[in-house]
């Protein structure tokens, strides 16, 4: 690197440009910038690791002292679930502890089962958050308010047209989803119901993952750190009262972190339109994709339960997930929701654009 700058450092300034040059300011300070915009930015996308560290912290706990309260309601919730891992237990030479195992078990049916589902749209969306910077903070820079404007409902509309539908296609087909990938029917019977729940969430976490970056290329960087300290606390409230109950327990887990995201995703939705001085048409960049995305649950779950019985329960699951695609394409197309520049935004954008124009998806 030190050759090839050495050979190349007048290539592409002269040395007119180099003497007449302002005089650079003090390492120090540079160094204080960066770390100043560079910490707020890191923490700000560890919003998901935040939560998770703090399932890990105090669930268990919780769980324990929940089972302390009144171990005779979960041993008849969970009596299918507890039997199979007493027997998984056996064939190690190991007993199952109801107060010490149990809320490990229950725990990691939360974690590797509803949540590693649940984290792939927040995951997607992400991506196409970070894509987003480089255009609207170069228009935030110009103080092209008519681009700052065109980015952000571009961006908004895309991770909407994303997230709201798989969020209600969990919702409806949450346990059928995890039939699919996984064997385990007690562990299941545990997943599903968080599954359901962790469904909304992942709307929330689907839009708020780009509204932080935005806020980001606008240069309120300190701003989606405030709102995950804020909502890093309602997760905690709603854990230390939902958890230990024990006719909740772990059903507690994802209520606690859909309120965290749901705080979290509309206090940078109002900073974002704040801060930005612009007017978001939120009725085409959210509303018309929430009802479109409810019309995709809706066929979901309908297909799921007219066919339930007729065939393999995985092929009536993909089925319905197909069915419920392409209807909601249908009503993308009905609403005229899915804009060109929306699809350009996209990698491989222009080939798709191609192709959804041939169905009359983007006019």
């Amino acid at each position: 690197m030190f050759i090839f700058y050495k050979r190349t450092r007048w290539k592409y300034i002269t040395r007119e440009e180099y003497d007449n040059s302002p005089e650079p300011g003090k390492l120090k300070k540079y160094i204080y910038a960066i770390i100043l915009i560079a910490i707020p930015i890191v923490l700000g996308s560890l919003v998901n690791h935040i939560t998770s560290l703090i399932d890990v912290v105090m669930v268990q706990k919780q769980l324990a002292n929940g089972i302390r309260k009144a171990p005779e309601i979960f041993e008849t919730n969970y009596a299918v679930y507890i039997k199979d891992m007493a027997e998984k237990y056996a064939k190690e030479n190991k007993e199952f502890s109801l107060l010490s195992d149990l809320p490990v078990s229950l725990y990691g049916c939360h974690r590797g089962f509803a949540f590693s589902i649940y984290n792939l749209i927040p995951v997607l969306t992400s991506t196409l958050g970070v894509s987003a910077i480089p255009v609207l903070a170069r228009a935030w820079t110009l103080k092209d308010k008519k681009a700052v404007r065109a980015n952000i409902q571009t961006m908004l509309r895309t991770v909407a047209i994303i997230a709201i539908p798989c969020g209600f296609g969990i919702i409806a087909l949450a346990k059928p989803i995890l039939s699919l990938l996984y064997s385990s029917k007690s562990a299941i019977d545990i997943a599903a119901p968080n599954l359901q729940i962790l469904g909304l969430c992942a709307i929330f976490a689907g839009i708020n993952a780009p509204l932080v970056n935005m806020l980001q290329a606008i240069g309120k960087v300190s701003i989606p750190l405030k709102n995950i300290a804020i909502g890093a606390v309602l997760k905690i409230v709603c854990n230390f009262i939902l958890v230990g109950v024990p006719e909740i327990n772990i059903h507690g887990v994802p209520v606690g972190t859909t309120v965290c995201y749901a705080f979290i995703c509309i206090a940078n939705l109002f900073a974002l339109a704040k801060y930005s001085n612009v007017r978001v048409d939120y009725y085409s960049t959210l509303i018309k994709p929430l009802f479109a995305g409810i019309g995709c649950g809706v066929v979901a779950y309908s297909v799921n339960y007219v066919l339930r019985g007729t065939l393999p329960e995985r092929l009536i699951t993909v089925a319905s997930i197909a069915v419920a695609g392409l209807c909601y394409l249908a009503l993308l197309a009905l609403f005229n929701i899915i804009k060109e520049e929306d699809v350009l935004t996209l990698p491989m954008g222009e080939k798709i654009c191609i192709i959804l124009k041939k169905f009359k998806i983007v006019r």
